[in-house]
């Protein structure tokens, strides 16, 4: 009579430690159910933004090639008054930026000359590419192709000197305690004040390469 009685003990016992390890292994899946599902809306969130902040990007860039697409045009109509054309650019513009024409010799009918290796969107515009690129330690430099006829004759550019950029083009997320950042494959164009140089490095990390990849397929 005692065997049975602690035989139905040790059963009892049994289905309670088995009642117990069926509920740690529900919680634990449950748990990272609850886990899975915030870090996927999370990342859906982060992704609109990014696709937002990237959009706001593009059409300021566009907008600014636009405005200057819009000068060439001038300048076509009135090439004899190409020296007005130009200094009525940087009229209330409180010089954030700089405008030169450039010939086809590379010499500089207005402005400055610049260094087609240290900005290869003038080679893009002389093809008849409106083009943007980033010349490190430079700026951000826009180009139009100014023609003649069907043919280009000068470039047009707008060069946003390094120190304005964080002010012309950078962007807040999530009240400055997060960070927009425009990059090429190759470096950082727009970097905010907060941003140091081993931030940049470990963002440009290749083993983050495959990560980027996957976020970058996943807005697209």
């Amino acid at each position: 009579m005692k065997n049975e009685h602690r035989g139905n003990i040790w059963r009892r016992v049994a289905w309670l430690s088995i009642f117990v390890a069926l509920l740690a292994l529900i919680g634990f899946l449950l748990e990272n159910k609850l886990e899975y599902l915030m870090n996927a809306h999370i990342e859906e969130h982060i992704l609109v933004q990014a696709q937002t902040f990237a959009e706001t990007v593009d059409n300021n860039l566009k907008t600014k090639l636009d405005e200057l697409t819009n000068v060439a045009t001038s300048i076509q109509n009135h090439e004899d008054e190409v020296q007005k054309v130009m200094e009525l650019q940087t009229v209330d513009k409180q010089y954030s930026f700089s405008v030169g024409l450039l010939a086809l010799s590379g010499d500089a009918v207005y402005g400055e000359a610049l260094d087609w290796k240290e900005f290869p969107a003038i080679q893009e515009a002389f093809r008849g590419n409106p083009s943007v690129c980033y010349g490190q330690g430079k700026g951000l430099l826009f180009s139009v192709p100014v023609y003649n006829g069907t043919n280009v004759k000068f470039v047009l550019y707008r060069l946003y000197e390094e120190n304005v950029l964080p002010e012309e083009f950078g962007l807040t997320v999530y009240d400055g305690m997060g960070e927009v950042v425009i990059a090429d494959k190759t470096r950082l164009v727009i970097l905010s004040q907060n941003w140091d140089h081993d931030e940049e490095e470990l963002f440009f990390d290749e083993k983050r390469t495959p990560a980027f990849e996957k976020i970058s397929e996943k807005m697209n």
